[in-house]
């Protein structure tokens, strides 16, 4: 039989490199011949080494720095990992091996005042967007109006108030407050047919009594009938009604009452018809609190004239 050279105990048969290499931590331990005594193991072993990156070329390269390496437990030198750092390996690193950690860069984001920028460069589009859709509706709608013009009718006019002979009034007399006199002054208005219309109060009775009520009493506790004879007079080429043209009603500072019709003959709101110089006799009954008698007046107008009054004397 023929014996293999002898070898050297440390002798890798293995034709691929030993990762093991130049590692005594994680070399196994070399046989011992037989029958001689087998080295002693454990913290005596051979001194710690630095392992070589298994990214790097063989032999090539700069060593790593020994503050990476960590010392074998078994050799008694093992300490933790260097704060701040990781034992990792980088492949795109000039030599290769581990890298210091470095704390991540945190993102600065936008400063205060270009947000509030942003902000006003926002609101100041949207107003001016704003601002041109107003101005596009305002021009179609002016496009499209067609102004039309509107009559608001006749305007008021002011009656006229006239003394017992005939003549025109102008201290004020007739308006409220100061009511004309009856018996004594005469209210004329002109008429839409160019026709001119009188109204002269001859009598008003505060306490007047209710003929067509046969003796019934119609009234309430409290309330008094006031009767206002008038006449009415006429002068045009036409012809009017007289409760068309002539408005009569009872007026305090704070009520106004209204003709009650069937109380009285020959009643405003009968309705009867006057010519050119025709003149009729007309009664306005009302019926208002007694509280009220001190300060009730008559008012008369026409559709298109102001009001005139006459005053109640009790």
């Amino acid at each position: 039989m023929t014996t293999p050279p002898s070898t050297p105990s440390t002798y890798d048969w293995d034709t691929e490199p030993d990762p093991t290499a130049g590692n005594a931590d994680l070399a196994p331990a070399a046989a011992a011949p037989v029958g001689s005594t087998a080295a002693p193991a454990g913290p005596a072993a051979a001194p710690v080494q630095t392992a070589p990156s298994p990214l790097m070329g063989a032999g090539s390269g700069p060593a790593p720095s020994s503050s990476w390496a960590h010392s074998s437990p078994l050799a008694g030198g093992y300490s933790p990992e260097p704060p701040h750092e990781i034992d990792g390996f980088d492949a795109s690193h000039p030599v290769g091996g581990a890298r210091p950690w470095t704390a991540p860069k945190a993102s600065k984001g936008f400063p205060a005042w270009a947000v509030v920028a942003i902000v006003a460069v926002v609101l100041l589009a949207l107003l001016a967007a704003l601002g041109l859709l107003v101005s596009a509706v305002r021009s179609f709608i002016a496009e499209d109006t067609v102004w039309v013009g509107v009559d608001d009718g006749p305007a008021f006019t002011d009656g006229v108030v006239l003394d017992a002979s005939g003549n025109q009034v102008t201290d004020g007399t007739g308006m409220f407050g100061q009511p004309a006199t009856v018996g004594e002054h005469t209210f004329t208005w002109p008429t839409l047919d160019g026709g001119t219309v009188s109204v002269r109060a001859t009598d008003i009775d505060p306490d007047a009594t209710v003929p067509l009520a046969e003796g019934v009493d119609v009234l309430q506790p409290g309330y008094q009938l006031v009767v206002m004879t008038a006449d009415v007079t006429y002068e045009g080429d036409s012809s009017i009604r007289i409760n068309e043209e002539v408005w009569v009603r009872g007026e305090t500072d704070l009520m106004t009452y209204g003709e009650v019709n069937g109380l009285v003959p020959n009643s405003l709101s009968e309705g009867a018809a006057l010519v050119d110089g025709q003149t009729l006799t007309v009664n306005v009954a009302v019926v208002v609190p007694e509280d009220d008698l001190d300060t009730l007046q008559f008012s008369v107008e026409t559709p298109e004239g102001m009001p005139l009054y006459y005053g109640v004397t009790r």
